[in-house]
């Protein structure tokens, strides 16, 4: 299996370096609201 995701020398191939980065560009998306409405609220409240 390693093999598939590996170039010869060992590091990930450009598709799963892609799908790497897609993957945490997701995630970052997904969770970024559940730190920004909390901060806006509480920054509405303190200015």
């Amino acid at each position: 299996m390693l093999g598939r995701l590996q170039d010869r020398r060992g590091e990930p191939n450009l598709r799963t370096r892609v799908l790497a980065a897609l993957v945490i560009v997701g995630l970052v998306i997904l969770t970024a609201p559940l730190v920004v409405v909390p901060l806006v609220g509480w920054l509405s409240r303190v200015l």
